[in-house]
Formats: structure tokens, C-alpha cells, sequence
């Protein structure tokens, strides 16, 4: 990691998060803090939270990462991976 000047730590590159809540959460903080990664991984994420858990009646407590989307950096290059297989967050 480097540091910025105000001595907040940044990361180049965002690791993939294992399972759909862990890429959940790097989805919503790249939205939140343009700034902390570069790049991601994001597997299996479930991105449009409210249309896929609310659907199956899931609570809508959590933050939704496609309500975060205009706020992540232009420049970020971000990777979204879904199996065709995968029953908790289709593609």
C-alpha cells in the first residue's frame, strides 16, 4: 500500500473478495471511496441487491453496490465475474 498525505493508506489494487457478500461490500466502498483501489475483481457479485434479494424477500437493510455505481472513478477498472451456474447472483 502507499500513503496519502493526509496518512490514509490506498491500495493500487482491490483483491477479489471471496463470495457475494465480500464483492458486495468492495462494490459499495469503491463507490464510497473513489480513491482506495484502482482496479477490482469482483466475483460473484450480487450488484443490483434490491431487484435480486427483494425479489426473493431478503431484507433491504444493506447498502445497494448499483446505487454506488456513479460515484466509483472513471478511471477504476473494475472486473465483474458470474458463473452460469451460479443461483445466488445470476448474470
Amino acid at each position: 500500500p502507499r500513503r496519502w498525505s493526509n496518512g490514509c493508506r490506498s491500495w493500487d489494487w482491490l483483491p477479489p473478495a471471496n463470495g457475494a457478500g465480500g464483492a458486495a461490500t468492495a462494490a459499495v466502498l469503491l463507490g464510497m471511496k473513489p480513491k482506495l483501489a484502482e482496479a477490482a475483481i469482483l466475483v460473484s457479485c450480487p450488484c443490483d441487491f434490491f431487484g435480486g434479494r427483494a425479489s426473493r424477500g431478503h431484507s433491504l437493510r444493506s447498502e445497494d453496490p448499483i446505487q454506488w455505481l456513479d460515484k466509483v472513478s472513471v478511471a477504476a477498472k473494475v472486473i465483474a465475474l458470474t458463473g452460469t451456474r451460479d443461483r445466488t447472483t445470476p448474470p
